[in-house]
């Protein structure tokens, strides 16, 4: 009788009026279960994730205005970019199998796992351009001049505080995406095996979703300046699934297959706003945590799995910043990498209790070694009441190999607390 190497995901029990097994394409009958574990072959798993598909709102050159008031000095847009079909949340569960007894390996999904994806996606689906020789991806759209000192910040909640009377259609969203999405991943139970005669590869269960992209700024009395701007994005109810897929390699894909583009000074030409209000207006007030060098000079990562890390305490206190009101951090940090070898680079930034904020994987030179250095940049916004603790920790590791050796340069850090304020 051939011997199977089980593999349990239970992500939380749920009531069995609930369970979601069908929908991830598992055989149901009696023949095909082994108490109560459903035998799965490789066949049963897509051999390609889904890529991204995003969907402009308008193809004509005008922005469409869901809602918009001004406060006499300052005006306030909620613009409909668009939505993103098959946008990939996050994974279930992933199971490297190599035809022995296996390990169980369960991704643990935090709030900033959810933004990662989100921001990753966005990013790659809007571009802002001067001309269609000229376009650059939102991530770094202030290079020529959009949103000028603010970047777009990617939220996964709707804060629109207008109210929205030019809705074009019942299906766009206001739902918070990361607590869906949290929500759905807890209701799943996904039972299955592998054994002997499946091919050798990464399994998972990947979750995805729809979800519409808004715009929420705030610009000068005459349009002229974009002052503050903010990209929510908001997954639309019924919308999220399940699917199993398969890679040899490790590596899924969910790269979009288009962009949605977008004039850099498309806010110029928006309507001024007729509607006024007498509600004072929410701003943001922030307070500076943490600005300096976190670490300095070059350090070799020499492969094999080996880490550079370093570490970092704010000026302040979580419990302390939550009682004076602040309710969500940024951690924007530069740091240089450059290549010794071809090789993936491992990004981590944790917090004392080792709980993950961000994590990322970098091909610094792609198929090819680069020897040059160059800066990247972890920008993230995280909710206050996700963090544990005020000291932190920046990590860069190697891929568990020999000769994937690379370097780490010069790390630098700001952190800040933002609260709002009527």
């Amino acid at each position: 009788m051939k011997k199977y190497f089980i593999l349990v995901i239970a992500i939380t029990l749920v009531c069995m009026t609930v369970l979601f097994s069908a929908c991830l394409l598992m055989p149901s009958d009696k023949d095909n279960q082994d108490n109560g574990k459903i035998k799965v072959d490789s066949s049963d798993f897509n051999v390609t994730s889904i890529k991204a598909e995003p969907v402009a709102i308008s193809t004509s050159a005008k922005m469409k205005v869901k809602d918009s008031y001004t406060d006499g000095q300052y005006n306030y847009y909620l613009i409909n970019v668009g939505y993103i079909k098959n946008m990939y949340m996050s994974t279930l569960a992933m199971v490297e199998y190599n035809g022995n007894p296996i390990d169980f390996s369960e991704t643990v999904t935090t709030t900033a796992t959810y933004m990662e994806s989100l921001t990753y996606c966005v990013e790659n689906s809007i571009t802002f351009s001067k001309s269609n020789s000229n376009s650059v991806g939102i991530e770094i759209g202030t290079e020529i001049g959009f949103g000028k000192n603010n970047k777009f910040k990617i939220s996964g909640q709707y804060t629109w505080e207008g109210v929205d009377t030019n809705s074009s259609s019942t299906n766009t969203s206001k739902q918070d995406t990361t607590q869906k999405a949290d929500s759905f991943a807890r209701s799943q139970v996904c039972n299955f095996s592998l054994g002997k005669g499946d091919k050798e590869g990464c399994y998972r269960y990947a979750i995805y979703a729809t979800c519409d992209v808004y715009f929420n700024i705030k610009t000068s009395k005459d349009n002229a300046n974009l002052l503050l701007s903010r990209t929510e994005v908001c997954s639309r109810e019924g919308t999220f699934k399940v699917r199993s897929e398969y890679s040899a390699d490790g590596e899924f894909d969910n790269t979009p297959i288009s962009k949605i583009s977008i004039s850099e000074d498309f806010y110029k030409d928006l309507p001024i706003p007729t509607k006024k209000t007498n509600k004072p207006t929410t701003d943001f007030v922030t307070k500076e945590l943490y600005n300096d060098i976190i670490r300095s000079g070059e350090y070799k990562v020499r492969g094999s799995g080996k880490i550079c890390d370093a570490t970092f305490q704010l000026n302040d206190t979580i419990s302390n910043l939550k009682k004076n009101g602040y309710n969500r951090i940024n951690f924007n940090i530069d740091y240089q990498l450059r290549e010794q070898d071809e090789c993936w680079i491992f990004v981590n930034l944790y917090d004392e209790y080792n709980n993950s904020i961000y994590y990322r994987k970098v091909e610094h030179g792609g198929t090819t070694v680069n020897r040059n250095y160059s800066m990247y940049n972890i920008d993230i916004e995280v909710d206050i009441e996700t963090l544990e603790s005020h000291n932190f920790r920046i990590e860069f590791k190697a891929e568990n190999k020999m000769w994937k050796d690379f370097y780490v340069g010069t790390v630098k850090g700001k952190v800040t607390a933002i609260k709002t304020e009527e």
